[in-house]
């Protein structure tokens, strides 16, 4: 299926995903390793911008960007790397993208 589907969408590859999560944590993976190989950022100093009041699943990772204490209460220490902002505030998005290490 995954070459029928390459073909179908015109992808190279794929990774198939059997849940919402596991999409949200590979994302972020391919988004840190981006920001190292390509735009230089120093490892694990990445910085990724998360809107407040979102919700990703249940996983460690997912519940470190959470601003819902119903979420995140009695579950850390927590995944670091996150800059939360509040959802559409463009200035705020806008002065935080101009961090040297924002990979995304």
């Amino acid at each position: 299926y995954m070459e029928y589907a390459c073909k179908l969408f015109g992808y190279d590859k794929l990774i198939p995903m059997n849940s919402g999560a596991e999409g949200v944590e590979t994302a972020l993976k391919l988004c840190r390793r981006w920001a190292y190989v390509r735009k230089g950022i120093p490892i694990n100093l990445a910085k990724i911008v998360v809107c407040e009041d979102n919700f990703h699943g249940r996983t460690i990772t997912a519940v470190s960007m959470s601003t819902d204490p119903t979420s995140y209460d009695q579950f850390g220490p927590f995944t670091p790397g996150f800059i939360k902002i509040k959802y559409n505030d463009l200035d705020q998005l806008a002065e935080v993208l101009k961090h040297e290490h924002v990979a995304g």
